[in-house]
C-alpha cells in the first residue's frame, strides 16, 4: 500500500501531506491535525486527515464538488486514511454528514458502522 506522505499524482489531482499555506488557503485558519490535501491546478479541492483527541482518533474530510467527479481516487484514498488512523490502535470515529447525499454510504463502504445516533 503506498503511504499517504508521498506525493500521489491522480489524473491532474495531487494528494500530498497539508502544509500550513495548504490548510489556510483551504479554512482559513490552521487546524491542528494530521492531513492530506488533495491539489488541482494549484488549489485545494479538498482536506482529509485526523487528529487524536481524547483516547480516540477522530476522522475528517472536508471535499468539495471538485474532488467528488473522482469517486474511485475518493476511496482509494479513504481507505489508505483510514489505514494509517487504525495503526493508532485506537477507537476511530466519524461523523455522517446528513447535509451529503450518500456520505453513510460512502462511510460504511470504508468500513464503518453506525455506533451511536446524534440529533
Amino acid at each position: 500500500m503506498a503511504n499517504l506522505d508521498t506525493r500521489t499524482l491522480l489524473a491532474a489531482m495531487i494528494i500530498r501531506d497539508a502544509d500550513s499555506a495548504a490548510l489556510r488557503q483551504f479554512y482559513g485558519y490552521v487546524p491542528r491535525c494530521r492531513a492530506w490535501v488533495a491539489e488541482e491546478d494549484g488549489r485545494i479541492v479538498a482536506v482529509a486527515g485526523y487528529k487524536v483527541q481524547n483516547g480516540a482518533v477522530r476522522v475528517f474530510a472536508d471535499l468539495n464538488d471538485e474532488i467528488r467527479r473522482h469517486p474511485v481516487k475518493m476511496v482509494r484514498c479513504g481507505r489508505k486514511l483510514m489505514a494509517e488512523a487504525r495503526a493508532k490502535h485506537m477507537p476511530v470515529y466519524v461523523e455522517v454528514d446528513k447535509y451529503v447525499p450518500r456520505s453513510r454510504e460512502f462511510l460504511e463502504h470504508l468500513g464503518f458502522r453506525e455506533w451511536q445516533t446524534h440529533q
